[in-house]
């Protein structure tokens, strides 16, 4: 079989958060199981750089600043007879619709086979956009529908979740009778600071607890000089995990996860964690809505410093004593998902692909 290059288009940084670049790389790691070769042509900043170098991938930093810079650079990138999965639909494209349509339709062009994974529900190309011009469409959320008569080939609904090769040691989580141990994980950036207001929340109950909170690549320093002032006053046992590259052993590690609802909500799910979700904006919590009917997590809303905090520490307490709700929330979630939506995605791309 003749050696393939895939690249991957991301973008990532600390406003935009690292869950593109994330998928990517599971991808990318499948890509090399098959013998092919992965390169990214990144749009990000020197974290996201370092992020890529940490896992021993090539790539081509993106120099445009514009939807029409980026248009005019596509020619330095030598995409004649490629495949390309992209990865960077955020709501700076969605702002910009007509500007959006040029740009995928250049990358389409340019390519032999174009799959754009994207936004879920509202937060999507696909939903602004009266005609896609990709080859496959990929939209790894729970409940999403294929549109009927779509000129491209669809990869819809959760089990194209692209999840981390490492998921797929999953086992059935044990649910602990007395349960004091908490994972805060808030993605890889935490812009609005969520990561700070949930530890200095635990803080507040009395009952010991054990707590492992994930800096992530892209936290910036003022958050993370806080966490580390606020884990060294706690009375709880406190450590912080600095940006492992999965958090698989501390999703089994924990009897709760609070957590920012992205992405990292899937995973908790396939691991049996049962799960407190914090919305960061009143987008992502619709976007979450379906997700949440499922019963594998609670929601408090939009983040509000204030009123988040109070909502933490009720309903910390609340399930930390209830074990039947736990444990119906981990069998839910693990009924839910499996490990292999990233192989069905790369299989379905390299069919159509004749590869």
């Amino acid at each position: 079989m003749a050696i393939t290059e895939i690249l991957f288009r991301v973008d990532c940084d600390s406003e935009i958060g690292g869950g593109h670049l994330s998928r990517c790389i599971a991808l990318a790691q499948r890509v090399k199981k098959k013998s092919h070769f992965p390169r990214f042509i990144l749009y990000g900043d020197i974290k996201a750089k370092n992020i890529l170098s940490n896992y021993g991938f090539s790539f081509i930093q993106g120099a445009a600043r514009t939807i029409n810079d980026q248009i005019n650079e596509l020619k330095k990138f030598d995409l004649q007879g490629k495949i390309v999965i992209a990865d960077f639909i955020n709501y700076k494209y969605l702002l910009k619709p007509n500007e959006l349509f040029k740009l995928i339709s250049a990358w389409q062009q340019e390519t032999s086979l174009f799959a754009l994974i994207d936004g879920g529900f509202n937060q999507s190309a696909r939903k602004i956009l009266k005609s896609l011009p990709v080859d496959v469409l990929i939209a790894p959320y729970f409940n999403e529908i294929a549109l009927k008569n779509a000129p491209y080939l669809q990869l819809i609904g959760e089990k194209y979740f692209i999840f981390n090769n490492a998921y797929k040691q999953v086992t059935k989580k044990v649910i602990a009778k007395n349960a004091n141990k908490i994972l805060v994980t808030c993605g890889n950036s935490d812009p609005l600071m969520i990561s700070e207001c949930i530890l200095s929340s635990l803080n507040k109950i009395n009952v010991p607890l054990e707590i492992k909170l994930i800096e992530g690549q892209l936290f910036n320093e003022e958050l993370k000089f806080s966490i580390h002032r606020l884990a060294s006053l706690s009375h709880h046992q406190v450590e912080i995990i600095k940006a492992p590259k999965v958090l698989y052993r501390e999703m089994q590690w924990s009897d709760l996860a609070i957590s920012t609802s992205g992405l990292t909500k899937y995973e908790l799910a396939l691991t049996g964690t049962p799960m407190i979700s914090i919305s960061i904006d009143f987008e992502h919590e619709e976007v979450n809505k379906n997700f949440l009917k499922q019963g594998t997590s609670i929601s408090l809303g939009c983040f509000d410093k204030d009123n988040t905090s109070d909502l933490i520490v009720a309903n910390v307490l609340e399930i930390l004593i209830n074990y039947e709700r736990r444990a119906k929330m981990s069998k839910t979630g693990q009924d839910l998902f499996d490990a292999h939506g990233a192989d069905r995605v790369l299989r379905e791309i390299l069919n159509l692909s004749n590869l």
